[in-house]
C-alpha cells in the first residue's frame, strides 16, 4: 500500500476510534444548545484570569465548516500565521517544496507559487493585503510570506483576471527578498529574526522588521530589472538600499509592529516592552493620492510617543501588537484609539487606551510554559469580536470588545499621536473607555489540532437564516478549514444581545483582581546608535512587580509640582510663625484629594451604559471626583495636577491666623521661592544639555580616536609582518647561502697558503716536510670543514642580523615609507589628471552630442514645416487648376472633335444602339475632377518606392485622412522600417495614428503597435534611460492613450468572442505600454 494512502487510512481510523467520545449523544445536544457567553465585570482597571477548566466545550457548527485542503501539519514552535484570505483568494503555507499555495475563491483553481526543491525554505508566516485606497493597483491582491531563513516572498495577483490567474507565472511577477547576513553590528552574531507586515490600505508598500530596524519596502520598484534578477527573482538588497533606504531605528530589537489603519503611523513593540509610535508620512509620501517612494536614505530615530508596558526586570515576553476600534475609523481611514498588546506568546492580552495613556484591562489565558505554541489573533471591527486561536487548549476564543462612542473628529493617526504627545488641550478628552465584556470558547477537537487562524472580514457566503459575520481560515494538524462565523456562533441574537449570558466570575470560569499600575518612564529621546536612554534606578525600583504602565509626567508639570511644594511650605511656615496651631496643620494635611485606586460597578451592565458616569472613583468621603475633569480636559486616568492658587487658598482657609500675615510678605516670599525654583530648574536643564553635549563630544572623540588607533595598529602590524617575512626569506634563501659559499671558497683558497708559510717559518724541517701533507689531508676532511663552517656562520649570522636590523630601522624603512608616500602622491596626481581629462572629454562629447541632437531636432522641425508648406502650396495649385478647367468648360460649347473615323463611327453606332441614361451627372459631362485622396496615395506611394520613407510617413501623419490612407496603403507596408527613421517621435506619432481607429484591420494595427513599442524599448536601453526632452515629454501621454484604447478594444473583442490569439496579444501590449510609461515617468527601468 502506498505511504500516502496508508497515512490517510490511519488518520481515518484514528478519527473513528478517538474522535467520538462515549457520551457523543450528550455532546451533540450540548454543542447545539449551549449558546453561553461568559461575561466579564463591566469596569476597567482589572485583570481577568481564565481558569484551566476541563468542562465540556461547545463544538463547531456543522453547517459552518468547509475543508479547503487536507494534509498532515506537525507542530513547530516558530509557526505564526499560516493561512490568510481576501474576498478573491485564499493562501496558505506549503509544507513541501517551500513557497505557498494560492486558491481562487470563485473557481477553486490553485497555483503553487515560489515552488522549490524538496528541502526548500519553509514559510512560517503569511499575510495578504487588498488596496482600499484609490491607486493604479487598486484591483490587486498582494501576498507576503516569510521563510524560516529570513527570506521574504512577495507577489501580486490581479482580481480582474478572475479564473485566468492560473495562466500567469506569479513567481515571475514577484520577488524574493533575501535574508539579512547572519552577523550584524547591532547583534551578538545570531540570525536576525524577520517580520514582514502588509500595510493596512496600500499594496504599493509593506514593511520588513529585522533586529533593531524596520524597513519600508516598495515592491513595484523592487521587482524591476534594476534591482531583481530576472531569472532567480532574488533582489539585490545592497543596490536597492543605496537608492531607497527608508528605515526606522527602534533602539531595541522589535518583537512585532503594526501599521495604523490610515498607514501614517507604525507602532513597534521591542523586547524590553517599550511601545513606540513612529510617524512614517515622510517615508511613504502619504500626501499624494498615489504613493511614491522618496528616493534617498531616510532614517527615523525619535518616536512621537513611547509607553512602557512592563517593568524592566519582569519576564513578560512581548509578542504582538495591533490597533482596534469601532468600525467608523476603519471605513474612513481615521485615527484609532485602542491597542491590543500580547505577552507570553499571546497568552496575556492587554487592552490599551491611547486617550488615557495606560492599559485599562488585562486578560490572561491558561499558560503552562515557554514552549507553548503562540496564539494567533484577528479582529473584526464591525462586530468588535477579537478571535484568538489557542493551540494548547485546541479552542477558538471569541472575545467581545465593547468600545464607547467614537468622539474623535476626522484626523490621521499621526496627527492624533502628535496631539497626544504635545498634550493638546483642544483634543477631546476621553469620557469613557473600552473593555472586553465577554468571551465564548469553541472547541476545535472535531477537526484536528489547531495551529493558527486568519480572518476574512467580508464573507462571500450567504445564509438567509443566520447572517455570516466573518470567516476564519484555520490551519490545523490535518489541513486547512474555513469556518463561517455567524451571530449564533458568537452567542448573539439578531438584535446583537447575548443569547445566554453567564457571569463568568460566579461560574468560576474567571478570576478577577486589580490591575497593577505600571512603571513611570522617561519621555522618548533619541540616543547614540539609536538606543533609548536607560531608566533611572528610581524608575527601576518603582516598577519591579508590575506590567501595565503609563507615560511619564512631562517635565514642565514636574517643575510646576516642585514649585507648588515650595509655595505650600512657605504658606505653612508663615501660618506657624503667625500663631497657627497643630490642629489646623493636621486638618490641612487631611484634605480629601482625588483618587483613582478603585472603581465602582455601573448600575447597568451593558456596553452602552459604560460611560463617563461609571468611571468615578471611590473615596473615603461622601463625594467622589470624576475621572476626567470637564474644565481642564486633562489626560484621563492620570493624577490631576493641583492648582497653586487653590492649594494656597485651602492652606489659607485652614489657618486661623493667616490673616495676620502681611499679604505683601507672602507674595514676595512666593515670588522669591518660585523664581529660585525656576532658576534652579533652568540651571539644571543647562547642566544636562552641557553634560549631554560633552558626552556626545567625548563619545565622538573616543570613536574617532579608536578608529585612528585601529588603523595605525593595523598598518604597523601589516608592515612589520611584511618586512619580517621579506627579510627572513632573503636571509634564508639569498644571504646565508652566499656567505657560506664565499667563506668556504676563501678558506679553501687562502688558508693552506697562509698556514703553510707560517709553519715553514716556525717548524723544524722534518715537521715542515710532513706537516703540509697531514694538514692538507686533515683540512680537506668533511668534519673539519663542517665544524669551521658552522662556527663561522653562527658568528657571522649574528653580526649580519644586527647590522640588518640597524639598517632596516634607520635607513630602509624610512626610505621605503618616503618612497611609498611619494609614489602614492604621484599616482594620485596622475590618476586625478587622467580622470579629469576623461571627464572633460566626456563632457565635451556630451555637449557635442547634445548640439547634434539639437541640430537634428531643429532640422526635423524645419523639414516638417517645409513639407507642410509644400503640401499647402500643392493643394492651392490643384484648386486653381480645377477652377481654370471649370471656367474653360463653361465658355466652350460642347462639340465632337474628330479623333478618327473608326472611333467616330463606333461612338455613333453605340449612341444609336444604346439607350440614353435617364440622368447623367453634370461632372461626367464636364471634365472629371481629381480626387485629393487618390493624389495623396499616389504621392506617398511614389515617395515610399523611391526610398524616401521619412517624407512619406510625415506626409501621412500630416494628412487629415490618416485612417483612410492606412486602410488603402500603409497596412500593406512592413512596419520595421520605422526603426531607420531619424527620431523616435515619428514612431510614437505612427502608434497614435494607427490606434486611433481599431475597428478594422486589427491584426495589422497590432503589428504596427508592437513594432513601435519594441523601437521605444530599444531606444531606452541604448540611451541608458536618458531620453531626449521631446521624447520624454511626449512618450508618457501617447503610452497612456494607447493603453486606454487597447483596454477598450479588449473589452469589445471579449464580448464579441473574437479570435483568441488576438485577444491574448492585447493585454501583453498594454502591459508593455504601461511599463514604458512608468519607465519614462519615474526613472526606473522598463519591463518587469
Amino acid at each position: 500500500m502506498p505511504a500516502d494512502v496508508a497515512e490517510a487510512v490511519e488518520d481515518t481510523v484514528e478519527d473513528l476510534v478517538h474522535g467520538v467520545p462515549e457520551d457523543w449523544e450528550d455532546m451533540d445536544e450540548l454543542a447545539s444548545s449551549d449558546p453561553r457567553v461568559f461575561t466579564f465585570p463591566m469596569r476597567p482597571f482589572h485583570a481577568i484570569d481564565i481558569q484551566p477548566t476541563h468542562a465540556l466545550k461547545p463544538s463547531l457548527r456543522e453547517g459552518g465548516v468547509m475543508d479547503i485542503a487536507r494534509f498532515k501539519k506537525d507542530f513547530d514552535q516558530l509557526d505564526r500565521n499560516l493561512a490568510s484570505a481576501t474576498k478573491s483568494f485564499i493562501t496558505y503555507a506549503a509544507l513541501k517544496h517551500g513557497g505557498f499555495r494560492l486558491i481562487h475563491q470563485g473557481s477553486g483553481k490553485d497555483k503553487h507559487v515560489f515552488r522549490g526543491p524538496s528541502n526548500a525554505d519553509r514559510v512560517f508566516n503569511i499575510a495578504m493585503c487588498s488596496s482600499s485606497a484609490p491607486s493604479q493597483h487598486a484591483d490587486v491582491d498582494a501576498v507576503i510570506a516569510t521563510g524560516l531563513d529570513g527570506s521574504v516572498y512577495w507577489t501580486a495577483v490581479n482580481r480582474s483576471r478572475g479564473d485566468g490567474f492560473d495562466d500567469e507565472d506569479l513567481g515571475r511577477e514577484g520577488f524574493i527578498f533575501p535574508p539579512a547576513p547572519s552577523t550584524d553590528d547591532n547583534t551578538s552574531g545570531a540570525q536576525l529574526k524577520t517580520r514582514a507586515k502588509p500595510s493596512a490600505r496600500h499594496t504599493e508598500y509593506f514593511a520588513i522588521g529585522r533586529g533593531k530596524s524596520i524597513y519600508i519596502v516598495w515592491p513595484y520598484v523592487i521587482r524591476t530589472r534594476d534591482y531583481t534578477d530576472q531569472k532567480t527573482r532574488i533582489v539585490d538588497t545592497a543596490k536597492y538600499f543605496r537608492h531607497f533606504q527608508l528605515v526606522i531605528s527602534t533602539g531595541k530589537a522589535a518583537k512585532d509592529f503594526a501599521f495604523s489603519e490610515d498607514d501614517t503611523v507604525i507602532v513597534s513593540l521591542d523586547k524590553s516592552g517599550k511601545m513606540k509610535f513612529w510617524d512614517i508620512r515622510e517615508l511613504v509620501d502619504s500626501l499624494n493620492s498615489i504613493p511614491t517612494p522618496p528616493k534617498g536614505q531616510f532614517e527615523l530615530r525619535t518616536p512621537k510617543m513611547t509607553f512602557v508596558t512592563t517593568a524592566p526586570n519582569e519576564k513578560s515576553w512581548p509578542t504582538s501588537i495591533m490597533f482596534i476600534d469601532k468600525e467608523r475609523p476603519y471605513l474612513k481611514g481615521g485615527a484609532i484609539r485602542y491597542l491590543i498588546v500580547g505577552f507570553k506568546q499571546n497568552h496575556t492580552l492587554q487592552l490599551w487606551d491611547l486617550g488615557l495613556k495606560k492599559a485599562v484591562q488585562e486578560l490572561n489565558f491558561p499558560h503552562d510554559n515557554e514552549i507553548d505554541p503562540i496564539c494567533s489573533l484577528a479582529y473584526h471591527p464591525r462586530t468588535g469580536v477579537l478571535a484568538l486561536g489557542h493551540p494548547t487548549r485546541n479552542s477558538i476564543f471569541l472575545i467581545h470588545v465593547s468600545c464607547p462612542k467614537y468622539n474623535l473628529g476626522h484626523m490621521s493617526q499621526a496627527k492624533y499621536i502628535q496631539r497626544l504627545a504635545s498634550q493638546d488641550s483642544t483634543l477631546p478628552g476621553p469620557e469613557s473607555t473600552a473593555i472586553m465584556s465577554g468571551v465564548r470558547e469553541v472547541s476545535f477537537a472535531s477537526k484536528g489540532q489547531l495551529r493558527s487562524i486568519g480572518m476574512q472580514d467580508k464573507p462571500i457566503t450567504e445564509n438567509e437564516e443566520d447572517e455570516p459575520m466573518f470567516e476564519l481560515y484555520v490551519m490545523h494538524s490535518k489541513g486547512v478549514t474555513c469556518l463561517t462565523i455567524t451571530k449564533s456562533d458568537i452567542g448573539w441574537t439578531k438584535e446583537n444581545k447575548p443569547i445566554k449570558p453567564v457571569n463568568g466570575e460566579e461560574e468560576g470560569f474567571i478570576v478577577v483582581h486589580d490591575l497593577q499600575p505600571g512603571p513611570i518612564t522617561a519621555p522618548s529621546e533619541p540616543s547614540i546608535n539609536g538606543d533609548s536612554l536607560a531608566p533611572t534606578p528610581a524608575q527601576k525600583r518603582s516598577g519591579k512587580s508590575s506590567r501595565a504602565s503609563q507615560t511619564a509626567t512631562p517635565e514642565p508639570t514636574v517643575r510646576a509640582s516642585s514649585a507648588l511644594r515650595h509655595t505650600e511650605k512657605h504658606v505653612s511656615d508663615a501660618a506657624s510663625t503667625n500663631g497657627g496651631d497643630k490642629t489646623d496643620k493636621k486638618n490641612h494635611d487631611n484634605v480629601v484629594k482625588p483618587s483613582v485606586t478603585s472603581a465602582v460597578d455601573p448600575s447597568l451592565v451593558t456596553p452602552s451604559s459604560f460611560t463617563r458616569s461609571n468611571l468615578n472613583t471611590e473615596t473615603p468621603t461622601a463625594t467622589s471626583k470624576p475621572l476626567i475633569s470637564e474644565d481642564t480636559k486633562a489626560e484621563a486616568m492620570s493624577e490631576p495636577a493641583v492648582d497653586v492658587e487653590a492649594r494656597a487658598a485651602e492652606t489659607a482657609g485652614a489657618s486661623k491666623t493667616l490673616s495676620d500675615v502681611p499679604i505683601v510678605d507672602i507674595t514676595r516670599g512666593m515670588v522669591h521661592d518660585f523664581s529660585t525654583t525656576v532658576n534652579e530648574q533652568l540651571e539644571a536643564l543647562h547642566r544636562r544639555l552641557d553634560d549631554d553635549k560633552r558626552v556626545q563630544d567625548a563619545a565622538g572623540s573616543a570613536k574617532q580616536d579608536a578608529i585612528l588607533r585601529l588603523v595605525s595598529s593595523t598598518l604597523t602590524e601589516n608592515v612589520e609582518k611584511s618586512l619580517n617575512r621579506i627579510i627572513s626569506t632573503n636571509i634564508e634563501k639569498v644571504l646565508l647561502p652566499t656567505v657560506t659559499d664565499a667563506t668556504t671558497k676563501a678558506l679553501e683558497q687562502k688558508l693552506p697558503n697562509l698556514l703553510g708559510e707560517h709553519l715553514r717559518s716556525n717548524l723544524p724541517k722534518d715537521i715542515k716536510s710532513a706537516l703540509p701533507g697531514a694538514v692538507s689531508t686533515a683540512m680537506q676532511g668533511p668534519n673539519i670543514l663542517r665544524s669551521l663552517s658552522e662556527n663561522v656562520t653562527e658568528k657571522l649570522t649574528q653580526h649580519v642580523e644586527r647590522q640588518l636590523q640597524t639598517s632596516l630601522s634607520q635607513t630602509i624603512i624610512p626610505a621605503f615609507n618616503h618612497v611609498a608616500t611619494q609614489e602614492a602622491q604621484n599616482i594620485g596626481g596622475k590618476l586625478e589628471t587622467r580622470v579629469g581629462d576623461q571627464l572633460r572629454k566626456v563632457e565635451a562629447q556630451r555637449a557635442h552630442d547634445n548640439q547634434k541632437l539639437d541640430q537634428i531636432t531643429s532640422l526635423v522641425h524645419g523639414l516638417s514645416e517645409t513639407i507642410r508648406a509644400m503640401a499647402n502650396a500643392q493643394g492651392t495649385f490643384q484648386s486653381e487648376i480645377l477652377k481654370l478647367q471649370n471656367q474653360v468648360a463653361q465658355q466652350l460649347p460642347q462639340q465632337q472633335k474628330p479623333i478618327g473615323s473608326e472611333r467616330a463611327t463606333g461612338a455613333a453606332s453605340r449612341a444609336a444602339t444604346e439607350p440614353e441614361p435617364e440622368s447623367r451627372p453634370q461632372s461626367q459631362l464636364q471634365s472629371q475632377k481629381p480626387n485629393p485622396e487618390d493624389e495623396e496615395v499616389e504621392n506617398i506611394t511614389s515617395l515610399m518606392q523611391e526610398g524616401r520613407y521619412e517624407e512619406g510617413t510625415i506626409q501621412w501623419l500630416q494628412s487629415k485622412r490618416q485612417g483612410a490612407l492606412f486602410a488603402r496603403l500603409f497596412y500593406r507596408v512592413n512596419p520595421p522600417y520605422l526603426a531607420r527613421l531619424s527620431s523616435p517621435l515619428i514612431a510614437l506619432s505612427c502608434a497614435a495614428a494607427v490606434s486611433m481607429d481599431l475597428s478594422s484591420l486589427i491584426t495589422e494595427r497590432l503589428n504596427w503597435l508592437e513594432t513601435v513599442l519594441s523601437i521605444i524599448e530599444n531606444y531606452h536601453e541604448q540611451t541608458g534611460g536618458r531620453m531626449d526632452d521631446d521624447t520624454r515629454e511626449v512618450c508618457p501621454n501617447i503610452m497612456e492613450v494607447i493603453t486606454e484604447r487597447l483596454q477598450k478594444l479588449y473589452a469589445r473583442l471579449t464580448n464579441e468572442e473574437a479570435d483568441e490569439e488576438t485577444i491574448r496579444r492585447i493585454p501583453f501590449l498594454a502591459r508593455r505600454a504601461n511599463s514604458i510609461k512608468e519607465g519614462s515617468g519615474v526613472g526606473v527601468g522598463l519591463g518587469a
